[in-house]
C-alpha cells in the first residue's frame, strides 16, 4: 500500500494535471467538462474530509459517479478536438 511522500506525490500530480486542464491557454475541455472537473475535485476532497461522518459512502458513491461522467465528458471533447484539428 502506498505510504506517506509517496501519497503526496500522487495528490500533486493530480492536481497539477488539473489545474493544467483547466486553466491551459488552448483547453482541450469545454466549459462544461471543466465544471464538471471542479465539481469531481470538490467531491474527492469531501470525501477525503468526512472521515467517518455518515455521508462518507454517499460522497463516495457520488465521486464515482462524477468521476464516471467527466470521463465520458472528456472522451467527448476530445473527439471533437481532434476533429477540428484535423479538418
Amino acid at each position: 500500500m502506498a505510504q506517506g511522500t509517496l501519497i503526496n506525490t500522487y495528490v500533486f500530480v493530480v492536481f497539477f494535471a488539473a489545474g493544467f486542464v483547466i486553466a491551459g491557454k488552448r483547453p482541450i475541455l469545454t466549459l462544461s467538462t471543466r465544471l464538471v472537473l471542479l465539481a469531481l475535485i470538490a467531491s474527492a476532497i469531501g470525501y477525503v474530509v468526512s472521515g467517518e461522518s455518515p455521508w462518507h459512502s454517499i460522497i463516495g458513491a457520488a465521486t464515482l459517479i462524477l468521476n464516471c461522467v467527466f470521463i465520458g465528458f472528456a472522451l467527448i471533447d476530445y473527439v471533437n478536438w481532434n476533429k477540428k484539428r484535423t479538418s
